[in-house]
């Protein structure tokens, strides 16, 4: 089965098909990532997702280490009977062809097995041989677009009671997008804020929600691609010692790069800023397109091919050095920052 479009995702979650056996769900929007993982797993166990013996959890490093014990835990049969869950998270830290290959050959009885992972590349061996296999499914998770993130707000809203002005609505909107967890705990907070009430305004917006939500990778990202050196020392540290990897923010700052390049390639052929942008998926909301625009007309393509082999060098020995996964990668990203405010002048 290829790939889920974004349209049909909501309904596969509600109702799988259950001749499906295998399912990746994969982005760089972990909260998503998350968030869709639970939901599956919860589809296909029901109210024994604690079920020690329902359910095996499996990390990618382990999995590639023992290929075998992927298929003993999947071919294993339930001692209470019912449906076994084999999850395996980080599944795209390590090559774990030996142990899918079984898989997807012949697909598990009784058991249902979901790979975790974060953004993979279309040339990622895990997602091409998913893609292409007959009983597996493949969900991909990027971060929400306006409409994605008003949906959000509008299912979150209705648990409290709650509705909210369209000044109000737009403002948040801008805020959010990134990480569905990150919004959906920034439209908490601003729902416990206003509880009690029947409507939001962009008063409590601005005085809850504020800049909290912009701290996310995208910020940091775009703060070292557009030179902004104060933000990036500021928020890259918080970001890192809220959760979030050093390595899995230079994943993310590579591919942003990538599509830079796509886009300025697509300005110097002389197509038009409008156009240029397009390349970026998902759509880029209003308010982050001036940012994006600039850090377009301000790198050349050779500055961005510098840029994306330093990210590259960093990715690769921060991974082999787990000492230099905090340093490393903000010394890059503001190698990246001081380069661009070269290029501005």
């Amino acid at each position: 089965m290829v790939a889920i479009k974004s349209a049909g995702i909501e309904a596969f979650l509600r109702s799988p098909d259950r001749r499906m056996t295998m399912a990746l769900v994969y982005g760089p929007d972990r909260g998503l990532v998350s968030e869709r993982a639970e939901r599956l797993a919860k589809q296909v166990l029901g109210d024994e997702t604690e079920d020690p013996f329902a359910l095996v959890k499996l990390d990618g490093e382990a999995v590639a280490a023992d290929p075998g014990r992927l298929v003993d835990e999947a071919t294993t049969i339930s001692m209470f009977g019912g449906n076994r869950l084999i999850w395996v998270r980080d599944a795209g830290t390590r090559p774990i062809d030996a142990a899918l290959a079984p898989l997807l050959e012949k697909p598990a009885e009784g058991a249902f097995v979901l790979f975790q992972a974060g953004d993979l590349k279309k040339s990622s061996g895990l997602r091409k041989k998913l893609e292409a296999c007959g009983h597996a499914a493949v969900i991909p998770c990027y971060g929400d677009d306006a409409r994605g993130i008003d949906d959000l707000i509008d299912s979150q809203l209705r648990e409290f009671g709650l509705s909210i002005d369209p000044a109000a609505r737009q403002d948040l909107n801008a805020m959010l997008g990134g990480d569905r967890m990150a919004s959906r705990g920034e439209i908490v907070k601003l729902a416990l804020y206003c509880a009690g009430r029947e409507k939001i305004t962009a008063e409590d917006v601005a005085e809850i929600v504020g800049d909290v939500a912009q701290l996310n990778a995208t910020a940091v990202i775009d703060a070292a691609f557009s030179g902004r050196i104060p933000q990036l020392e500021r928020d890259y540290h918080r970001l890192v010692a809220s959760g979030l990897s050093g390595a899995g923010l230079i994943s993310q700052a590579i591919r942003h790069g990538q599509t830079l390049q796509r886009a300025r390639a697509a300005l110097d052929s002389g197509k038009p800023m409008a156009a240029a942008l397009g390349v970026f998926r998902p759509p880029l909301f209003f308010k982050r397109k001036e940012i994006v625009a600039a850090q377009v007309s301000l790198w050349t393509a050779n500055r961005l091919d510098k840029a994306l082999a330093d990210l590259d060098d960093a990715l690769l020995t921060s991974r082999r050095n787990p000492g230099l996964e905090t340093a490393l990668p903000s010394r890059t990203l503001m190698w990246i920052a001081r380069a661009a405010v070269e290029l501005k002048r």
